[in-house]
C-alpha cells in the first residue's frame, strides 16, 4: 500500500509543496529529506501542475507525512497526518476539512509535529538521524 505524502520548500515566505506518492515514512521519504539537508542538496523548484500539492496537504487523511524544508528559517519541518484537531499546530490545519460520513468525525490538514534545526540534523551521527522525527 502507498504511504502518501509532501517534499516541500518554503523560500522568502512562499511554499513549493511537491506530491510524493510512495513512501513517505520518515524511514522513506523523511531519511531521503535529512539526507538532503546533510548534504546541502537543497534546490527548490516549482511544482509541475501534476504534482503541485498545495490541495493535498490540506487532506490529513490521504496525505500522511510532509516534510517542509524551510530555507527561510534553516529549518525541516515534519507533519503528520489523519488530524482530527482543528487547533493543531502548523500553517496547513486550515487549508482544508473533510468529514467522515461514516464515522461523522471531522478532518483537517496535517498537523506540524516537530521542526528541527539544519545544524541539528548536520550534527547528528548518520544512524541516529530518524530518531530525529521522535517526538
Amino acid at each position: 500500500m502507498s504511504t502518501r505524502g509532501v517534499l516541500g520548500y518554503r523560500k522568502d515566505g512562499i511554499d513549493f509543496l511537491h506530491y510524493n506518492s510512495h513512501d513517505s515514512y520518515p524511514a522513506g521519504l523523511g531519511r531521503r529529506v535529512l539526507e538532503m539537508v546533510q548534504n546541502e542538496e537543497i534546490n527548490p523548484i516549482t511544482p509541475s501542475i501534476e504534482d503541485d500539492a498545495t490541495e493535498f496537504i490540506g487532506d490529513s487523511v490521504m496525505c500522511q507525512y510532509a516534510y517542509v524544508i524551510n530555507l527561510d528559517d534553516q529549518t525541516m519541518e515534519y507533519y503528520v497526518g489523519v488530524n482530527a484537531d482543528k487547533n493543531a499546530p502548523g500553517r496547513y490545519v486550515s487549508r482544508g476539512s473533510w468529514t467522515d460520513p461514516i464515522e461523522n468525525r471531522e478532518y483537517f490538514g496535517v498537523k506540524l509535529v516537530k521542526i528541527i534545526p539544519f545544524d541539528t540534523i548536520r550534527s547528528t551521527p548518520e544512524a541516529d538521524r530518524l530518531q530525529l522525527f521522535n517526538e
